[in-house]
């Protein structure tokens, strides 16, 4: 996993309490901050497929549709 998978889950968790904080106490505006915060995260892995995309173009690296990623094979 290493670091990057370290922020990931405290990110995840954190966005899992906030879930459940809106949930029970009815609060929306937590609900906005965790789509908000899914959204950057969209976008960060969208920006990383790009990136991948570019460097198989100038064969630095295998294509993304040739490498393994969850719900793929």
């Amino acid at each position: 996993g290493g670091e990057l998978a370290h922020h990931l889950r405290r990110l995840y968790d954190y966005m899992s309490i906030r879930l459940i904080e809106a949930n029970v106490n009815n609060v929306s505006e937590k609900l906005s901050e965790v789509a908000m915060l899914l959204f950057q995260l969209k976008s960060g892995w969208e920006g990383i497929e790009e990136e991948v995309r570019n460097m198989a173009q100038q064969n630095k690296v295998r294509p993304p549709e040739e490498m393994v990623s969850y719900g793929k094979v």
